[in-house]
């Protein structure tokens, strides 16, 4: 069972992962950290679409980098290093890219 706050995206993953392989002790903490990233990425996109895109103005007046966007791209970097730490097998990595890619299109369905 998924932990209480992970948020939907999180917990979908975490629940899709946990339900398909058996992971040893050291791989369920990257598994929840992997979760916790993927919602901490969904919370950098609403925000960005709430504040209209990538490309603020700062105080100044100039466009600038929304802070979002750059942490979301450090978060990308660490959603990458989690899920290499996971070595989920190739074959079992498909069945989970398919469910993953079913329930992205679900989601951008109903948004």
């Amino acid at each position: 069972m998924a932990p209480r706050h992970l948020k939907r995206h999180g917990r979908a993953f975490y629940t899709l992962v946990s339900e398909r392989y058996e992971l040893g002790v050291d791989h369920e903490e990257a598994l929840l950290r992997t979760a916790e990233i993927i919602d901490e990425i969904e919370e950098c996109r609403k925000r960005l679409k709430e504040d209209s895109g990538v490309i603020i103005t700062d105080r100044y007046g100039g466009p600038k980098v929304h802070p979002a966007a750059e942490l979301e791209l450090k978060l990308r970097a660490q959603l990458k290093s989690f899920l290499d730490s996971l070595k989920l097998d190739e074959e079992d990595a498909t069945a989970v890219s398919t469910s993953a890619a079913q329930l992205a299109r679900k989601r951008w369905r109903s948004a």
